[in-house]
């Protein structure tokens, strides 16, 4: 982080924040019902080996996820609800 002072840029501890900008967000109601009330999404993409974790890991992540989950990998977006 001494790298990034010149920036500006420091450690706050809070967190990344993304915001999507208005543009790009769309009305709760175009979600389907199920994930309305809150969703996960789980990137399980990466570009080396040791960024992934192993298909039954992956699994057993997912199985103890009790919300609907959406499973973001390369440009595929796959749903389980």
């Amino acid at each position: 982080m001494e790298t990034l002072v010149d920036l500006g840029i420091r450690m706050d501890a809070l967190g990344l924040d993304y915001f999507i900008p208005d543009k790009d967000e769309v009305p709760g109601e175009w979600l389907p019902e199920e994930f309305r009330d809150g969703y996960v999404v789980y990137a399980i993409g990466g570009q080396h080996a040791t960024k992934k974790l192993p298909v039954n890991r992956m699994i057993d992540l997912c199985d103890k996820i009790n919300k609907p989950l959406i499973l973001l990998e390369g440009r595929k977006i796959l749903k389980r609800r």
